[in-house]
């Protein structure tokens, strides 16, 4: 299994915006092959800090989602939201 860990932290003024985006898109990273969980983490000191958590079978499926129109739509609009650059990373289980 293959975890990918999003950080960003949104602009205050485009955070019902980005809630709604999430709402509306949930069950569509659900029907991503591959995609075995996706969830939106909020950071419990900086409420402007969120995590987009997600498990992938394979490295293969993850970066077929990578190539996807979902994920290209997803990182424009987390670009215009985010105050600053988002964070990602790519780990998998050790033990």
């Amino acid at each position: 299994m293959i975890t990918r860990i999003i950080k960003f932290k949104i602009d205050t003024v485009n955070t019902d915006e980005f809630k709604q985006f999430f709402t509306l898109r949930k069950n569509d990273f659900s029907k991503i092959e591959g995609c075995k969980n996706m969830e939106i983490l909020n950071d419990k000191e900086d409420k402007d800090v969120y995590f987009m958590y997600t498990i992938w079978e394979t490295e293969f499926k993850l970066n077929k989602y990578r190539k996807s129109e979902l994920n290209k739509t997803l990182w424009t609009k987390l670009n215009v939201w985010s105050v600053k650059e988002p964070q990602a990373w790519t780990v998998e289980n050790v033990f």
